[in-house]
């Protein structure tokens, strides 16, 4: 505070600094250390679970952490034409893919460039502002605007992907989040391999 010579106050001296970076570290490390919980929790839930339960618990808690529309486990055919829901996650008030006996993707049909890309890198991320061309109109069905999905490998063949939807706010997924999802990919990529281990044991 500055006075006059009377001890009037004549004016303020004050030193302004900008938070917003501090504040945006801040959020990243409360973030991270949130996913890490929630990771580690998943695996607790994994100790001594059946592989549906497993597959599920993995699926519930990513989902609500996430909060995102829908996550689901899809599986191949044989040939790599088609592919169907198996295990799912939905939000209230979104309709499940799974437990329909008619709903089949067709790759080529569906999907072009989701196909390719789960082939090529393995991975394909689309925003809310992205164009999905070829997959466009699969996207209006199913209300999609935006999804992250991650293919599964049983040794080098390709199993199916792992798809997270988001189907009622436009979402941008960012470099942390994709990171989580890579880790909730790789929890649920040995169950396929054990589902099938265990399907050649009974027969």
């Amino acid at each position: 505070v500055e006075r006059s010579p009377e001890g009037k106050v004549i004016h303020y001296d004050c030193i302004m600094r900008d938070y917003t970076e501090t504040k945006s570290n801040i959020e990243k490390i409360e973030d991270s250390q949130k996913q890490k919980a929630v990771l580690n929790n998943i695996l607790q839930g994994l100790h001594d679970a059946d592989l549906d339960k497993a597959l599920q618990t993995i699926l519930d808690r990513a989902g609500v952490y996430l909060d995102i529309s829908r996550i689901t486990l899809f599986e191949d055919s044989r040939n790599h034409t088609q592919c169907k829901a198996i295990h799912e996650w939905c939000n209230a008030s979104i309709s499940p893919m799974t437990g329909r006996d008619d709903f089949v993707l067709n790759y080529e049909k569906d999907l072009p460039e989701v196909a390719r890309s789960l082939m090529e890198s393995g991975s394909i991320i689309i925003n809310s502002n992205d164009d999905p061309k070829g997959s466009k109109r699969r996207f209006e069905i199913e209300n999609v605007r935006a999804s992250a999905m991650f293919s599964i490998y049983i040794q080098e063949e390709l199993f199916g992907f792992l798809c997270f939807d988001e189907c009622v706010t436009n979402r941008n997924w960012d470099s942390d989040t994709i990171a989580f999802l890579e880790n909730v990919n790789r929890l649920v990529s040995p169950a396929p391999s054990k589902r099938r281990k265990e399907q050649a044991i009974s027969t």
